[in-house]
């Protein structure tokens, strides 16, 4: 006869266990993980907007000036933009919506070779169908400011972040003295920060202590910050000051 064996099984404590371990282990790697993807995206960016940058230095040098962004909807100073020929859209860099700076920079004469995948923000994440959604955006394309152009001449005008006429061209002017050109990704929150609200007072004070209209710290909060990782809520960016890009 042969003998019935005791069947081999885990016991309820012992699953409990390891799906205890398995928890702790996940809980330990997830965040790792995201911080990685976040610095991964991160260095992207800035090698984006570097690269960029050069191409703007290339232009100015050929052309006297940098290239305009501003593709305006009415015909009086300061000039409403419009939105999807300002910042771009979904496409290739020939396409009707796509920004004027990608076709600045890649015709006549290529300053960049792709276009499109260097403007192409790493930290978009949707369009925003409606708008009410912070996490999504209009368009998918890293923003270019052109303040000794757009701004000085009145193409980037947005009631509902720069005020009255008057506070947006004496800021305008500010701007222009100070910084050439500012480019912007969104960073990890996947959303600019607006003007209204911070990013326009780092660039007149740099986050100096106690200064800017909207922030006591000077902006500095717009701004992305690697030690918060991805909960950093402030944008790459990259400036084109007076005496040189930074």
């Amino acid at each position: 006869m042969k003998r019935n064996m005791p069947k081999q099984a885990f016991t309820l404590i012992e699953l409990l266990i390891v799906v205890a371990i398995i928890a702790i282990l996940a809980a330990i790697a997830v965040p790792n993980f995201l911080e990685a993807q976040t610095r991964s995206k991160v260095s992207r960016a800035k090698a984006d907007l570097r690269t960029i940058a050069t191409a703007l230095e290339s232009y100015r040098i050929d052309n006297k000036s940098y290239p305009e962004q501003g593709v305006t909807t009415n015909t009086d100073w300061p000039y409403e933009r419009d939105t999807t020929k300002v910042y771009g859209g979904d496409g290739p860099h020939d396409a009707a919506n796509n920004p004027a700076i990608a076709y600045h920079l890649s015709t006549p004469v290529a300053y960049l070779s792709a276009t499109t995948s260097v403007f192409q923000d790493p930290f978009f994440k949707g369009f925003d169908e409606t708008a009410n959604n912070a996490n999504t955006s209009l368009v998918n394309d890293t923003r270019y400011y052109n303040y000794s152009g757009d701004y000085l001449n009145g193409r980037i005008y947005d009631s509902s972040q720069d005020g009255s006429i008057d506070v947006f061209r004496a800021t305008s002017e500010q701007l222009s003295a100070l910084n050439h050109w500012h480019l912007r990704s969104r960073g990890p929150d996947g959303n600019y920060s607006k003007r209204s609200v911070g990013w326009a007072d780092y660039l007149l004070y740099h986050g100096t202590p106690g200064t800017g209209a909207t922030s006591t710290n000077g902006g500095l909060d717009s701004l992305y910050d690697p030690t918060n990782g991805t909960a950093s809520k402030g944008d790459i960016v990259r400036l084109g000051t007076n005496s040189g890009s930074n």
